[in-house]
């Protein structure tokens, strides 16, 4: 037994000292960033529909989804300015929908234990269409060119 505290002893005091380094390096790092100083949120929509499209600003955008896909996540926007987001069913039988979200809907929110984020949330009902659903637009009425054969004789 005395010859094991011997050997180890070193061992573990410096395991105990390189935990103790690392721990501190993490409480660094934390203190350095702050999330009120970050310029990005992350917006959630709720909607009536599932899987529903959404542009902002008129561009399309990436989307995540949650709860069976009527919640719809847009992360990484600027939280400085407000967002002009249409957001499209994919039923026939559903209006588009149109929301704003201005730079004061967002709020930091904790997360977790230590962690928190800029978050704006919004709920958005889409209204049902009366009658049937409407047409697909037309195609261009300009036929393609056909190409002339040749006779071979």
């Amino acid at each position: 037994m005395n010859r094991f505290r011997k050997k180890h002893t070193s061992t573990l005091v410096g395991l105990f000292i390189l935990s103790l380094f690392g721990g501190l390096t993490q409480a660094i790092a934390q203190e350095g960033e702050n999330p009120r100083d970050s310029p990005y949120g992350a917006i959630h929509l709720k909607v009536n529909t599932a899987y529903a499209s959404c542009t902002i600003n008129g561009d399309p955008c990436d989307t995540e989804y949650l709860n069976d896909g009527n919640t719809i996540v847009l992360r990484k926007l600027d939280r400085k300015v407000s967002h002009k987001i249409v957001i499209q069913a994919t039923m026939d039988n559903m209006h588009d929908g149109k929301v704003t979200v201005s730079a004061r809907d967002f709020k930091l929110k904790r997360i977790r234990k230590g962690l928190r984020a800029w978050q704006a949330h919004k709920r958005l009902k889409l209204k049902k269409r009366r009658g049937p659903a409407p047409e697909a637009a037309p195609e261009e009425d300009n036929p393609k060119p056909q190409e002339e054969e040749e006779e071979i004789d």
